[in-house]
């Protein structure tokens, strides 16, 4: 019996140390396993240390994340303020490097990098700490960058932040920023949230931010939205632009709406862009609206032009009979020189035919020097001709120089040749000769 006892007293200690050496190695192989874990977390996202990267995270998102690097405190914090946690010492280090950038470009990458591999659980320490130093053009862009990205995971979350954010230029753009982001999510619930915003600025940016975006899906859901704003420069450019979204599906309807602006000058803007989109499906329904609901002068060229441009795709013929019988002067003129250029990119020959069949004048002339500038560089032989055949003089001898130019640069010899059995005078030739060819 004392031998037993003698026995159990003293395996008692070395139980207890072998206990004690298997919790041990279950300990380094439990902080080894984690170490794995967290550089493969790591890996994964494709982060590094590397000044102006963020720096690597450890496994944990709660944990602080960030690591300090080669400057503790930006230039405009007071040392009072400087950051204690690891997390906030790596974003200081990281805007720092930013700061100092000096390629745009770069700057930018960095920024998106910086924004994109934070952890959305830290999203609010960081844009708290961004908040205190926004004086930092490298601090506000990453918190609108934040904030984006916050409203594209948890809307509601973000607009709460922004919302929480102090008056000025920052929660202003923050506002803009969600609602851009949110509108493509859900429409209803972003106006929900900007139309009870206290400030009427914050809410008329916001409502122009969401409508910019459902424009391009709900063309009439943004001019309802446009309604609701303060008549302004930028209201109009909303309605403009959500006004030609709808005439590229239902350019009728969008023709039939814009008939009733009260407002002349937005009325003629908006006339612009409906008439043109018209013009792609119903050229002659656009042409009308163009000719007949708009005041002459610049707005009702530039319809002109545009409907010209996309009837020429499809029914050229079509569009030249009907620019032909246009008064003489500069919009008979713009819309000829449009008509031939986009028409000698599908069929030379044709286009060149209908040439011939113009009553001589300055039209004629400006359509024949259009098709000459068009077809230069691939046929000078044939360019040289048309050139020729141009009435007025001053515009043919600067037709001709054109091609010549160009000719002596693709076939000298020819181009001398053709130069020097012209009519023009021996000066005008001499200096065509001494073109050199590239």
């Amino acid at each position: 019996m004392k031998e037993l006892r003698k026995t159990q007293r003293n395996s008692g200690p070395r139980l207890l140390v072998g206990l004690g050496l298997v919790l041990a190695v279950v300990t380094v192989c439990w902080r080894h396993a984690g170490l794995v874990a967290a550089r493969r977390v790591v890996a994964s996202t494709g982060l590094t240390s590397r000044p102006g990267q963020f720096p690597a995270r450890d496994a944990n998102p709660q944990f602080g994340g960030l690591t300090s690097g080669e400057r503790d405190v930006p230039s405009d914090m007071d040392s009072s303020e400087q950051p204690t946690t690891p997390f906030l010492k790596g974003l200081v280090a990281a805007l720092n490097s930013i700061a100092i950038e000096s390629d745009p470009g770069e700057k930018e990458a960095k920024l998106d990098t910086l924004s994109e591999g934070m952890a959305l659980a830290d999203f609010p320490t960081a844009l708290g700490f961004l908040e205190g130093h926004e004086s930092s053009e490298p601090n506000r862009a990453l918190s609108l960058r934040l904030i984006r990205r916050w409203a594209g995971s948890d809307p509601w979350a973000a607009a709460e932040a922004a919302s929480q954010m102090p008056k000025g230029p920052l929660r202003q753009e923050a506002v803009v920023g969600v609602a851009t982001v949110w509108a493509n999510q859900d429409l209803e619930a972003t106006l929900d949230w900007v139309r009870k915003l206290p400030g009427e600025e914050e809410k008329d940016g916001g409502l122009i931010a969401a409508a910019y975006e459902a424009a391009r899906t709900k063309p009439l859901e943004a001019l309802r939205l446009a309604i609701e704003l303060p008549a302004s420069g930028i209201r109009n450019d909303l309605i403009v632009h959500a006004a030609n979204q709808w005439a590229a599906s239902e350019p009728a309807a969008a023709a039939e709406w814009t008939a009733g602006i009260s407002d002349p000058a937005l009325r003629e803007r908006v006339l612009t862009v409906v008439a043109t989109a018209l013009g792609g499906s119903s050229p002659m329904a656009a042409a009308t609206l163009a000719l007949e609901s708009m005041a002459p002068g610049k707005r009702q060229d530039d319809a002109v032009v545009g409907i010209v441009q996309r009837w020429t795709q499809t029914e050229p013929e079509q569009a030249a009979a009907w620019v032909v019988a246009f008064p003489d002067g500069a919009l008979r003129d713009a819309a000829l020189e449009n008509l031939v250029t986009l028409w000698a990119d599908r069929d030379v020959e044709s286009a060149g035919h209908w040439l011939d069949g113009l009553e001589p004048g300055g039209s004629r002339d400006a359509a024949i020097g259009a098709y000459v500038s068009k077809i230069t560089p691939t046929y000078p032989q044939f360019a040289a001709r048309w050139a020729e055949d141009i009435d007025d003089a001053l515009v043919r001898e600067l037709q001709m120089e054109i091609v010549a130019k160009a000719w002596m640069a693709s076939d000298a010899p020819e181009a001398r040749a053709w130069i020097e059995q012209t009519p023009l005078d021996d000066a005008t030739k001499a200096r065509m000769l001494s073109f050199k060819p590239n």
